[in-house]
Order: C-alpha cells, then structure tokens, then sequence
C-alpha cells in the first residue's frame, strides 16, 4: 500500500507526463488532451523520414527507420522535468534526423537511383 508521499509522487509524474505531452501535441498543431495517438501520427506524417515518437517516464524520444533499409536513425532522448523548452528539442532533433534518414537512405537506395 502506498503511503501519502508516495502517491503524491505518482500523481505530480502523471501531471508532468501530461503536461509534456500537451506541449507535444501543440507543438504538431494538435489540441491539448489528444490520445497519443494521434501526436505520433501527425510526426509520422509531418516528417519526410517518417519519424517515430514515445513518451518514456519524465521524458520523450524521437528517431525514424530508414524506410528501405534495416537501419535505425540515431534516437534522440529528452528527460523533461517541466522547465526545459520541448520546443527547441523537437526542432533540432527533427531536423538532424530528417538529415540523417536522408543521407543513410541515399547510401542504401543509390544503386537503384542510378
């Protein structure tokens, strides 16, 4: 059984969890409160690469699979505690992972292109 601490712990994780997943989903255009879902789904589509989503405890990571291939972009992890810009994060990692995805898809396709 949980003692008070302990579930007022458990409750401000889930608050913050919420929160960070309410700046995400803004952040893709999406009303706050949306299911998971749907934020994956708008990166998935907003990106070239196809980029992938998920929100581990206190944090989210993002990365994409080069589409062709068997090869992974390298994941970019982001440990939230409420005050750091999500913003900046998701702009910078998408952007060197939409390079990343292009130039390992290019190495794997360039036989077929030429």
């Amino acid at each position: 059984m949980l003692n008070e601490i302990e579930y007022e712990r458990i409750e401000e994780d889930i608050a913050l969890g919420k929160e960070l997943q309410d700046r995400v989903a803004v952040y893709f255009g999406l009303e706050e409160g949306c299911p998971v879902h749907k934020i994956k789904k708008a990166l998935f589509k907003g990106t070239a690469c196809g980029a992938w989503i998920e929100f581990p405890e206190h944090g989210l990571a993002v990365g994409s699979i080069v589409e062709g291939s068997d090869i992974d972009c390298e994941s970019h992890h982001f440990d939230w505690t409420g005050e750091e810009d999500v913003e900046s994060f998701l702009n910078k990692a998408l952007d060197e992972i939409e390079r990343e995805a292009d130039i390992l898809w290019r190495e794997c396709n360039e036989d077929d292109i030429n």
